[in-house]
């Protein structure tokens, strides 16, 4: 990879450094990091605020993540009582410049389009659209989900031909398994989805990386032979199959009910989270979804990505 591109995707995981500590981080020169600094500077993804707090010596300079050099439209789809589209858009550094919340009868195509050309009017920084979906969704296309009008849609490629825009789009469960492990520095989790009024879902972090399987199937739990509530079933599958540390379990009916464990040894049971939501987590990991596809992005302008 690019040195220039190591040292700025070096500000999307931690916002300020010194040149010193950039040093210490990538093992790169002082002298070769002053010239990717100058490039990063040019190019607008950092500035140069102010100096760090000094130890005795001369002052350090400290260089920040610019949080404006682009933007980030979050969208969440839902089904509820109502079909739901939530959007949030964010700085570079994960803080909400706007967002939005609407309700319809049936969430079209049209209307999803319309609603995300209205953020992009309302934030013309925005250059990434990041998309949650209550379902399967492989290379762009929706395959299986709770919106039925839009299977069968290649929606990347909708959204990336009408605006011009990257795309990505994730399963909701997977995306708060994302955000589950990044906040809880977990490296194997599973995160159990139980809706009030629809199959179970479940999303997959292993190694550190999110595991999708063939065809984005994993965690599909719905189609297994067991009652729609029989947790005690799936936690005990998820031990047996993929081993996570932790099993996150968000109840949306509120329940907490107890685990009876009946075949799995005690050594080997993941510790189990009941969590009060899950929105929070799908949030954060569209907002990480986001930052590993800028990390991707080469240094061209900003007007040529």
């Amino acid at each position: 990879m690019n040195q220039w591109i190591e040292t700025r995707n070096l500000f999307y995981d931690k916002n300020t450094w010194t040149k010193t500590e950039l040093a210490r981080e990538s093992a790169l020169s002082l002298a070769g990091l002053t010239k990717h600094l100058a490039k990063l500077l040019e190019h607008g993804d950092i500035v140069c605020p102010g100096v760090a707090g000094s130890t005795g010596g001369r002052p350090s300079k400290r260089y920040v993540l610019n949080p404006n050099r682009s933007h980030i439209l979050c969208v969440m789809l839902q089904k509820q009582a109502l079909e739901c589209l939530s959007c949030r858009i964010l700085a570079l550094d994960g803080s909400v410049v706007g967002e939005e919340r609407v309700e319809s009868g049936q969430i079209t195509l049209d209307f999803l389009l319309e609603c995300i050309e209205r953020a992009r009017l309302r934030d013309p920084l925005v250059d990434l659209v990041v998309l949650s979906f209550p379902g399967v969704c492989s290379h762009g296309v929706l395959e299986v989900g709770d919106l039925k009008q839009l299977l069968g849609v290649d929606l990347k490629a909708a959204i990336e031909a009408r605006f011009s825009v990257e795309c990505r789009i994730e399963n909701d469960v997977n995306c708060a398994c994302i955000g589950y492990a990044k906040a809880r520095r977990c490296a194997n989790v599973a995160f159990l989805f139980l809706p009030e009024n629809a199959p179970v879902g479940c999303g997959l972090v292993l190694n550190g990386r999110l595991y999708n399987g063939h065809r984005h199937f994993a965690g599909e739990l719905r189609y297994l032979p067991f009652e729609p509530r029989s947790i005690d079933r799936f936690v005990e599958t998820l031990a047996c199959v993929v081993a996570p540390a932790v099993i996150a379990i968000f109840d949306e009916t509120g329940a907490r009910a107890a685990i009876h464990w009946q075949t799995v040894p005690l050594s080997y049971r993941p510790c189990l989270d009941w969590v009060p939501d899950m929105a929070p987590f799908v949030w954060d990991g569209l907002f990480t979804i986001a930052i590993d596809a800028l990390k991707k992005r080469t240094m061209e302008r900003k007007e040529d990505l």
